[in-house]
């Protein structure tokens, strides 16, 4: 009789215990709960420093490299995308984005996809141009160091930008 029991207990949990679906959950933290379509994103391109360019050799992307070797100062941009609850009053996460290229090549836009999932997401973004060299033209340890120096003092220009949409 018991065994009758026990096997009526457990056929009744297996057909009714998983019978119910449950509502899913709904995360309703700031970054978890919604999803921003791509249109609502705004992108702003702000010029963020502008500095001697190092022996007139320097630009800042492969896009403008033609038009910005020779100039005598350079000025490095940034595209900041601007998710739709982006509010200047209230402090949100920003990421940097930086692109790779060995100091020689590279722009900004390597990021955008990943920008705009970010934003996407809620986050606010920022893809940065920074001080670039032609190819072999930073091989001596003094350009070296003069072009990591860049690079960090681009990097802290950026940070603490005001984003507002």
């Amino acid at each position: 009789m018991k065994r009758i029991f026990i096997g009526l207990v457990l056929t009744a949990l297996s057909l009714f215990g998983c019978s119910k679906e449950e509502d899913p959950v709904i995360p309703n933290g700031l970054f978890e709960s919604f999803v921003y379509p791509q249109e609502d994103i705004k992108i702003v391109e702000v010029a963020y420093t502008s500095r001697p360019n190092y022996k007139n050799l320097q630009y800042t992307s492969e896009k403008s490299k033609e038009a910005e070797r020779g100039l005598s100062i350079l000025t490095p941009k940034m595209d900041i995308y601007l998710p739709p609850n982006a509010i200047p009053s209230i402090r949100q996460p920003l990421l940097v984005m930086v692109h790779g290229g060995g100091y020689s090549g590279g722009d900004k836009q390597a990021w955008q996809n990943e920008a705009y999932t970010y934003a996407r997401a809620g986050f606010i973004c920022a893809s940065i141009n920074y001080r670039l060299t032609q190819n072999g033209g930073n091989q001596s340890p003094e350009f070296r160091t003069y072009a990591i120096q860049c690079a960090v003092e681009n990097a802290q220009n950026t940070i603490p930008y005001p984003c507002s949409p």
